[in-house]
């Protein structure tokens, strides 16, 4: 299950209310997402700038809806005395593809848990890398999570810390961070981040303390009304428009980078970047442009039909370029 029993416990309230499809609002709709409307119920009792933030986010509302029902459980144990609250772990393990937001959220995360008084130390956050900490070996970590304290520890590319392959460094580590969550669950964060696979096999299946000990929270890949959103702001935050005289363009560049959704190291936004980032190296080698992006810079020069009539060496992002005009009329 993406959820597991401790997760569903804890945020069923909010699963339950939002209900199914509603957790979605439309790419682009003024209309808010369940988390949001939540989040602005919780604002006019606590500010948290990093919670407006991670709400503008395009796309992640489990992601979200966790952050919220986080909120609202850590805001209701203010009320009760320190007898009456029941502590609660709040160590977090980011699972998800590269490129769909893990680093920005752990972040906002360590900012939202400081803003709201969980955590006391200014900067919240503490980043290293699962390969960095075996690097520096078992004693480090230790420093690490000194420096974490009152703060958060988030640890990218957690699966390098694996016991099974590091039997020295990788299993101390893993001990010491266990040891951590448990015993200092009221004063740190602990954040690791990885592919979904690698975390469970490499980790989880290393140690029955992780699943007991760590909040699941799943970032799913960006759909492709999400990838066009975010490329469309990725140029717009250049200063690069689109050619007027090609409307399809942003669709089938969209459609093109999301083919890869759902597979094992598709890099999401960082893919859209790439494909922004090429298509501006190409657009500034042409002469009288300006700052406009056409669609050869992201297919290449289109063929002359009276050289190739029949297309036969177009690519399949040309082709289905082709095959767009054929079917809107706008050959």
């Amino acid at each position: 299950a993406l959820i597991s029993q401790q997760d569903r416990a804890f945020l069923g309230s909010s699963f339950r209310k939002a209900g199914g499809s509603s957790l979605l609002s439309s790419p682009g709709s003024d209309a808010p997402s369940y988390a949001e409307g939540e989040w602005a119920k919780l604002r006019t009792t606590v500010r948290s700038p990093a919670m407006d933030k991670l709400m503008k986010m395009i796309g992640l509302q489990v992601v979200k809806i966790q952050a919220v029902a986080i909120g609202k459980k850590l805001l209701a144990d203010q009320k009760l005395s320190a007898k009456q609250r029941v502590s609660t772990a709040l160590n977090f393990c980011f699972m998800g593809n590269p490129g769909t937001g893990k680093t920005e959220v752990a972040r906002l995360f360590g900012q939202m848990l400081h803003e709201i008084g969980v955590r006391k130390s200014p900067p919240p956050i503490t980043e290293r890398t699962g390969q960095q900490m075996v690097q520096d070996g078992a004693m480090k970590a230790d420093a690490d999570i000194a420096n974490a304290m009152d703060g958060v520890l988030f640890i990218d590319e957690a699966h390098s810390l694996d016991p099974g392959s590091n039997k020295a460094e990788g299993k101390a580590i893993v001990t010491k961070l266990l040891k951590a969550a448990e015993d200092h669950r009221e004063r740190i964060t602990i954040i690791l981040a990885g592919y979904q696979d690698e975390i469970e096999e490499k980790l989880y299946a290393s140690d029955q303390g992780f699943s007991s000990r760590f909040r699941n929270v799943y970032f799913p890949d960006y759909t492709e009304a999400e990838l066009k959103q975010i490329f469309v702001e990725m140029v717009r935050g250049k200063d690069w428009s689109f050619d007027p005289e090609s409307p399809q363009l942003v669709d089938v560049v969209a459609r093109r980078i999301a083919r890869g959704r759902n597979t094992k190291g598709f890099a999401n936004a960082r893919s859209v970047r790439s494909t922004m980032e090429r298509a501006i190296e190409a657009a500034s080698l042409a002469e009288d442009r300006g700052v406009m992006l056409k669609i050869e810079d992201f297919l290449g020069a289109r063929p002359d039909p009276e050289i190739n009539p029949l297309q036969e060496n177009l690519s399949p992002l040309q082709q289905a370029l082709e095959d767009l005009r054929k079917m809107t009329g706008l050959e």
